[in-house]
């Protein structure tokens, strides 16, 4: 079927065009993007920046365009009301778990400052040394060896005290 045939169908029933209010008219089908698997996105990067707006604004528009002769159920609108509280607050504990895992990890790198570890630099060349420094990067806690930064997460040994 072709975009025009489509489009006609769904303009030409009535029925279809007034319980959405006109609604149908507005989608375009090329302008919604694909849901991407996970990439270690952060966690309001995973919900493709959509905030507690976007889906207020989704409420507001369902109950304008509602069909005044049967309106919403009161128990749907409690029930999205509901969804929209859990996702606000899955947001706010996925946004708290990663602020714990990043004390976390520099709490860690803090534990290995003058121990002898080995490990590879961001270019994958070995490094082994003493701990001189830690910092926080945007992608995590690095070691500094000698004059060479390794992610904590590159560190594959841990010398034992002597």
């Amino acid at each position: 079927m072709e975009a025009d045939d489509a489009k006609s169908t769904a303009t030409d029933n009535p029925e279809r065009n007034h319980s959405l209010g006109g609604i149908v008219d507005q989608i375009n089908p090329t302008d919604i993007a694909p849901i991407a698997p996970s990439t270690g996105m952060s966690a309001s990067e995973s919900l493709g920046n959509l905030g507690p707006d976007a889906f207020l604004k989704l409420l507001v528009a369902q109950l304008k365009y509602q069909n005044p002769m049967e309106p919403s159920d009161g128990t749907q609108l409690l029930q999205q009301t509901a969804q929209f509280t859990q996702v606000e607050t899955l947001q706010s504990l996925a946004d708290s778990q990663e602020q714990l895992m990043n004390v976390t990890q520099f709490s860690l790198a803090v534990g290995l400052s003058g121990k002898q570890v080995s490990g590879y630099d961001a270019s994958g060349n070995e490094v082994t040394g003493e701990v001189d420094s830690i910092r926080f990067a945007s992608t995590g806690a690095e070691l500094q060896i000698g004059q060479t930064w390794v992610p904590l997460s590159n560190v594959v040994e841990v010398a034992p005290e002597s």
